[in-house]
């Protein structure tokens, strides 16, 4: 099941989607790593045994690094959205691995980007659904802003690219 509870449209990403496409690839793909780090602290909670998101997270750092090729790290992030599938019983750890494959894709495409937020919301929206649905979209939208911004901010902290992404991009 991949239904979403917020769309791209949606007006409450107007500001968040304004700084995606203006930020780099790098700092999108930073972006994408941490928050889907702190995402995947809640899918473990369920499925601990289950090691595919994490390891779509470990390639897309390899990946950045250089260390493996892509068809690596896009095998690894099909194996994360194959583990949202097979959990699609807990809705709420389905939109988790969803969000760190479509997070991790950004390795990829950038336009992925937003998939981490769509499908974060949407695990959030699940995990509480008896508080008011605008009060968790726009707190954790924010929360996904305000790591975006940080990583806009220490972007030149992080040492460990791949050569082409240096190239790449400044």
């Amino acid at each position: 099941m991949r239904k979403m509870l917020i769309k791209p449209d949606a007006i409450e990403l107007n500001n968040l989607q304004l700084l995606i496409k203006k930020s780099t690839h790098k700092v999108l793909i930073l972006w994408a790593l941490d928050c889907a780090n702190d995402l995947l602290m809640l899918f473990e909670n369920e499925y601990k045994a289950d090691l595919r998101p994490r390891i779509a997270i470990e390639k897309g750092y390899l990946w950045a690094s250089g260390t493996i090729k892509m068809p690596e790290a896009k095998k690894a992030i099909l194996e994360a959205h194959q583990s949202a599938t097979e959990h699609q019983d807990n809705l709420v750890a389905c939109a988790l691995a969803r969000a760190i494959g479509q997070g991790i894709s950004t390795i990829h495409v950038r336009t992925h980007a937003i998939g981490i937020v769509i499908y974060g919301v949407t695990a959030f929206l699940r995990q509480k659904p008896t508080i008011d649905p605008n009060e968790i979209i726009k707190e954790r939208v924010e929360w996904f802003y305000q790591k975006l911004l940080y990583w806009e901010n220490h972007v030149s902290d992080y040492r460990m690219w791949a050569p082409f992404l240096l190239k790449e991009e400044n």
